[in-house]
């Protein structure tokens, strides 16, 4: 069941990290991928999780599993610095958000 961990403690829609919950269902994202980490995940709008996958062929991060733990473990850094770049762009937008609202209070 998707996003199990947030339903056992209560949590029914978890916010999403790098868009609007509105544009649709939230899901997890794998964001070290899912072959490499299974267990680092973030809830995620599907647009946005859509935009990490095709960020992430960008910029060529194989999603295969790789078996040489010193080349998983490069492939989960630049799958995360994907990540992490776009959940650099929400937080800038958050922080416009919070200086609209400060200029109008």
């Amino acid at each position: 069941m998707r996003l199990k961990r947030y339903h056992d403690k209560g949590i029914l829609n978890p916010p999403s990290l790098l868009g609007d919950p509105e544009l649709g269902p939230i899901e997890e994202e794998h964001v070290g991928g899912r072959k490499h980490d299974p267990h680092l995940v973030a809830p995620v709008d599907l647009a946005s999780h859509r935009r990490v996958t095709r960020n992430r062929e960008a910029a060529g991060v194989s999603m295969r599993f790789e078996p040489n733990r010193a080349k998983r473990v490069a492939l989960i850094l630049k799958s995360c610095s994907v990540f992490l770049e776009l959940l650099s762009e929400r937080m800038w937008q958050w922080a416009l958000w919070l200086e609209e609202d400060g200029e109008t209070s």
